[in-house]
């Protein structure tokens, strides 16, 4: 742990998120949360021997909720921002750095999850056919987004709004995934491809 922060980080890590539980009995006292921005705590939990390492969390007044299992690491530059929608994150997962992840309808991420850096997870596609441009940045329709146990996204991927990778699931770096990839797939490219089946 030394490699990621001082001492004196971690220390501080350790007391906001103590006196964070204080307040929200849904964040653990033993979690950590070094360095990083949180918006809208009542509305967040962080469970047990997490750490948030320079990031931001974000939930806003009509947003839902973000939660984050135990043992899961969020890495630095790291956004989850709910934005209308919500955000679950299991245990013993892996945020990257650079990671952006928008619940406008809704993610949901299970356990042993891996997500390398710079990918980015939406949730919701802007209304463009038959809308003036004017209105277009208002036009949003959000499509939940599901990611099951046990699944490696390499960098650079990008997963948009509707899909869900089933279990045990490969994603390759540099992928654009826009459709569903069924339990024990490899899948890379740009859409990606199921390329090979894992053992289940």
């Amino acid at each position: 742990m030394a490699k990621y922060y001082s001492k004196w980080e971690k220390a501080l890590g350790r007391w906001r998120a103590l006196r964070l539980s204080l307040v929200n009995r849904q964040i653990h006292p033993k979690a950590e949360i070094i360095c990083s921005h949180l918006y809208g705590t009542d509305k967040i939990a962080i469970g047990e021997r997490s750490w948030l390492y320079y990031c931001r969390v974000r939930v806003s007044s009509h947003s839902k909720y973000i939660h984050i299992g135990a043992r899961t690491k969020v890495e630095c530059n790291a956004f989850l921002n709910a934005h209308k929608g919500y955000i679950t994150i299991g245990s013993r997962c892996f945020v990257g750095p650079n990671v952006i992840i928008q619940g406008f309808g809704g993610v949901e991420i299970g356990n042993h999850v891996m997500i390398a850096g710079n990918t980015f997870i939406s949730s919701s596609n802007h209304i463009f056919e038959g809308v003036p441009a004017d209105e277009f940045l208002d036009r949003e329709e959000g499509a939940k987004v599901v990611i099951h146990d046990d699944v490696w996204i390499g960098s650079n991927v990008t997963i948009t709004a509707g899909v869900e990778i089933g279990p045990r699931c490969v994603i390759g770096a540099g992928s654009v995934v826009t459709r569903s990839i069924p339990a024990g797939s490899v899948a890379v490219g740009a859409p990606a491809k199921v390329v090979k089946s894992i053992p289940l």
